[in-house]
Parts: C-alpha cells; sequence; structure tokens
C-alpha cells in the first residue's frame, strides 16, 4: 500500500469508518510482525503483541504524522511494546532476585539446600516461560495485582486470564520438579 492510500484510509478512520482500518491492518500486518518477533521470540507473545500494536496504532491515530512512513509508525509502537514487555519482565526476574535474597537472610535455619535449590530452579523456570505468561505472573504474583486487573491490564478476559495463569502455574509447577529431579 503506498503512502497516498494510507494517508486516505487514515483520513477515513478518522472521520468515522472504522471499517476501513481493517485494510491498514492487512496490509501492514506482515511489517509489524517482523518488527515484533525480532524482539521477544515467541509465537504467543508475537500475536499479542502485533494485535495491542494495532490497536494502540488505532487509538492513537490522531496523533500521526501524514507524510510520514505509516509502517516505521507502526514498527515503532511495536518495538517500544516489546521493550516494554522486556523491561517488565526483567523487572519480574529482579523482584524474585530480591524474594530469594530475603529468604535467604531470614537464617539459614529456615531455608535448607532443598528450598535454595528450589528457589533458583524457579528462577530459573520464571525466566523461561514464554512472555505472555511471564507477564501474566510478574502482574499477579510479583506485583499482588488482582485477577481481574490482570486481565483489563492485558485486554483479556477475567476467566482466560485465569486459565492462562492456571496454565503458567502447571508449567513452573513441572518445570521445577524437573530441575529438582536432575540437580
Amino acid at each position: 500500500m503506498d503512502g497516498g492510500e494510507t494517508r486516505r484510509i487514515v483520513e477515513r478512520v478518522l472521520a468515522g469508518d472504522v471499517d476501513a482500518y481493517e485494510r491498514i491492518v492487512a496490509a501492514y500486518q506482515e511489517d509489524v510482525w517482523r518488527a515484533a518477533a525480532r524482539l521477544v521470540y515467541d509465537r504467543e507473545a508475537t500475536k499479542d503483541l502485533v494485535q495491542e500494536t494495532f490497536v494502540r496504532a488505532y487509538v492513537s491515530l490522531g496523533s500521526f504524522t501524514p507524510g510520514t512512513a505509516f509502517d516505521a509508525w507502526l514498527r515503532t509502537i511495536a518495538r517500544n511494546l516489546a521493550r516494554n514487555r522486556l523491561r517488565d519482565r526483567a523487572r519480574a526476574a529482579t523482584h524474585l532476585d530480591a524474594y530469594r535474597e530475603q529468604m535467604l537472610a531470614r537464617g539459614d535455619d529456615r531455608l535448607d539446600e532443598d528450598d535454595r535449590r528450589r528457589c533458583d530452579a524457579l528462577k530459573e523456570c520464571v525466566a523461561h516461560l514464554p512472555e505472555h505468561n511471564g507477564r501474566l505472573v510478574e502482574l499477579h504474583y510479583d506485583r499482588a495485582m488482582p485477577l481481574a486487573e490482570v486481565a483489563e491490564t492485558v485486554g483479556k478476559s477475567v476467566e482466560a486470564t485465569r486459565q492462562a495463569l492456571w496454565r503458567a502455574r502447571c508449567a513452573l509447577r513441572d518445570c521445577v520438579r524437573k530441575r529438582m529431579a536432575t540437580s
């Protein structure tokens, strides 16, 4: 899609023709996918990021400067969202480190060697969760965010969020068991 056609579609969307936005999504979806996939390396997280990029772009369409490259604007939104998610994930790992250190600081009598290994295994397992699951775990457990608020933050229903957290907990349980058995 050339710049003139994109500009005309943007003008139609801004004038109230919401359905015209589908043409923008169809035209730029692959570009946004590639930009997101380069940063997050996870298919589900990339899919979520692409969707969020187009939602953010739609909401911010009025701030797009006509005459500039629309595809570059979309890729910038995708990269910024991906960087924010990666930063949040790194922050979650830091929280786990702080929790482990706090547990260790309580004294050796409260944390035996198995507990230490379990904490280390959990940290490694959380780091290897798919990005979207890591984000749910971070929001609900590290930030102590209520389930409904987590659901709103990630743009999913409460039930879908509950199920995703359950799957993340199951994956963490299995991962920790496997690591504990091999160490």
